[in-house]
C-alpha cells in the first residue's frame, strides 16, 4: 500500500499584475512527486497563462505550459487525473505563472503535490 501525503501552496495573482509571477514553495516533505494539479478558484482566465515548476536553483523541472494542462482531467481517478511527475521532493520549489498579456482579473487558487512516501525509511 502506497503512502501518499498531500502539500499545498496557495495561488493569487492580482489583475494588472506583471506578466511574470513566481511563487516559492515552502521545502516539501521528503519523498518523490507524483502528481502535480491546479485548482482554480473561479474562472480560468481566457489569456493562456502558462505555468512552470522550476527547482529552487532555477533548473525547470517542466517547461512553461498553460494552467489548462495542470488542471485535473474529469473522468479519471483522482490522481489520475493530475499532472504525472516523477521528482524528489524534500527541497523548495519554484512555481512561475507567466503570460504574455496582464491579466485582466485575478487569478486565485491552490497547487496540490502529491508525495509518495512509500520508501522512506
Amino acid at each position: 500500500m502506497r503512502n501518499l501525503n498531500y502539500e499545498t501552496v496557495d495561488v493569487k495573482i492580482s489583475k494588472d499584475e506583471i506578466t511574470s509571477f513566481p511563487i516559492d514553495t515552502h521545502k516539501l516533505i521528503n519523498g518523490k512527486i507524483i502528481a502535480i494539479a491546479f485548482y482554480v478558484q473561479g474562472n480560468v482566465p481566457d489569456d493562456i497563462v502558462n505555468l512552470t515548476l522550476k527547482y529552487n536553483g532555477g533548473n525547470k523541472v517542466f517547461r512553461g505550459s498553460t494552467i489548462k494542462d495542470w488542471i485535473p482531467r474529469t473522468g479519471a481517478g483522482y490522481i489520475e487525473g493530475m499532472k504525472p511527475v516523477n521528482v524528489d521532493a524534500g527541497q523548495q520549489f519554484t512555481l512561475e505563472f507567466s503570460s504574455k498579456a496582464i491579466l485582466v482579473s485575478d487569478l486565485v487558487g491552490q497547487v496540490v503535490f502529491v508525495i509518495d512516501q512509500s520508501n522512506m525509511c
